[in-house]
């Protein structure tokens, strides 16, 4: 079976990818994949996906260009005949990826979010998506009435390698040694430096915090709005007790070396990263837009954006127990079992059709 993988999104360390990415890993034996790239890719990917004799096709400027893009896709399509087409986005502009395919029956459209950056277009674009996006799949149930509203879809939610998320207590020596963090509480927060993850709260609430015990923050992601946190940071004279990590490939290790997650964000389709913490052990505190799907453990807490207050108690309050936790249900070689079956449904309508 031949799948080609659209990415919508550029192909970074973010949500988005790293499902495309756990997916790929998990079915890349028993599938062919091939992957469309819209602007940059991670060299890590890359590298793992020309290992795996797959192919990669780059079209850049989706958004600047889209009919450039429609007719590089419209190519590569003549190109190679592919059983499922499937496609990762998060609204109604994904119509120009229909628009671009002509045969509709081989589509997956799988939705990643709940809210969207271009809301007027979203809704220019919703009649036609919704006649045309072929066999729809979202994480959540949330995700789903966004993007698909009243018509049916399939909910699988992510999933990740739990052994790879699991406490390693030699990377929680090394990473704080390396760090030069003694005894100090850390706080992890994971995820792109963007105007949806909100890690001013977290920089906000800090100088509180500090009254009250010793702590670290550690900032793993990047994004456009770096340098305005960096001077939020300044201002609030808390520079020696945050760290910014940037993007890292090794995120497994930070979470060891760590005594408490925070995910302070507007919105979210599903909350991967507080699955990983989770499977890690840490107590979790997210914001209360995050579905509840992902709490599989009692230290886990919902907080309104806000209620500052109740964010710095709990941080306070909490701390690593090492309790144990049952998250099979978001194991990947249970979810890519899921979407393999989507797959072969797919892939079996068009022999039908044939």
């Amino acid at each position: 079976m031949k799948i080609l993988v659209i990415n919508t999104v550029p192909f970074i360390r973010d949500g988005t990818s790293s499902v495309i990415m756990d997916n790929y890993r998990a079915l890349k034996d028993r599938v062919s994949f091939d992957f469309v790239v819209n602007t940059e890719i991670v060299e890590e990917f890359k590298g793992e996906m020309l290992r795996a004799k797959s192919n990669i096709y780059f079209i850049k400027n989706r958004k600047k260009n889209p009919i450039n893009y429609f007719f590089a896709l419209r190519k590569i399509l003549k190109k190679a005949n592919y059983d499922v087409i499937h496609i990762h986005g998060n609204s109604s502009l994904l119509s120009l990826e229909l628009l671009s395919i002509k045969e509709k029956q081989k589509i997956i459209t799988h939705g990643h979010n709940v809210s969207t950056d271009y809301p007027i277009l979203n809704i220019i674009l919703k009649p036609y998506f919704k006649r045309n996006f072929g066999v729809g799949v979202v994480p959540t149930m949330e995700a789903g009435r966004f993007l698909f509203e009243d018509k049916s879809f399939h909910i699988i939610p992510n999933g990740i390698e739990l052994s790879k998320y699991a406490f390693d207590l030699e990377a929680r020596k090394k990473v704080r040694k390396s760090l030069g963090i003694n005894n100090e509480k850390i706080i992890i927060c994971v995820g792109n430096l963007t105007e949806q993850k909100y890690q001013e709260l977290l920089i906000t609430i800090l100088p509180q915090l500090l009254k009250k015990v010793e702590c670290i923050v550690l900032l793993v992601g990047e994004g456009k709005k770096r340098g305005e946190l960096m001077e939020l940071v300044n201002e609030k004279k808390v520079a020696r007790n945050v760290k910014f990590l940037g993007s890292v490939s090794d995120v497994q290790n930070y979470y060891s070396a760590a005594d408490v997650f925070v995910l302070p964000t507007y919105f979210e389709s599903f909350g991967l990263v507080a699955i990983e913490a989770e499977v890690n052990g840490l107590p979790c505190i997210v914001s209360d837009c995050v579905p509840r799907i992902v709490k599989q453990a009692e230290d886990f807490y919902f907080v309104a954006n806000s209620d500052l207050d109740l964010w710095v108690d709990l941080i306070l309050q909490e701390r690593r127990k090492g309790a144990a936790r049952d998250l099979r249900m978001f194991s990947i070689e249970k979810i890519s079992e899921e979407l393999l079956k989507v797959y072969q449904e797919v892939s079996s309508k068009q022999r039908r059709l044939k």
